[in-house]
């Protein structure tokens, strides 16, 4: 339980800074007509996974807690799926909708 615990909060929290990483270059490349409020929703949104990472980092450094960190990282996805659509002024888990026939 313990393996799987870590390979779904190494995973979730990959995908996550990996999806952040494409926000900054995405932000660098098309900031042409980008006002004040957007960029500062941009950099916040993009901040969460490395601030997560971060936390899981020094919590786990002790070995304990695996599945409790695993399912918060789950729950830290699912935000940050809302946060990106936050950031790009769309409905929150609007994407959700494409998933519907």
């Amino acid at each position: 339980m313990d393996r799987i615990a870590r390979v779904v909060t190494i995973g979730l929290t990959a995908i996550m800074c990996i999806i952040a990483l494409a926000m900054i270059i995405g932000l660098a490349s098309f900031s042409i007509n980008l006002d004040a409020e957007k960029l500062i929703r941009f950099l916040m949104v993009a901040a969460l996974p490395f601030l997560w990472l971060a936390i899981v980092f020094f919590v786990g450094r002790e070995n304990r807690g695996r599945p409790l960190i695993a399912v918060l990282s789950v729950v830290a996805f699912v935000a940050f799926v809302g946060a990106v659509d936050f950031a790009n002024g769309r409905a929150i888990y609007s994407g959700l909708n494409l998933l519907a026939p």
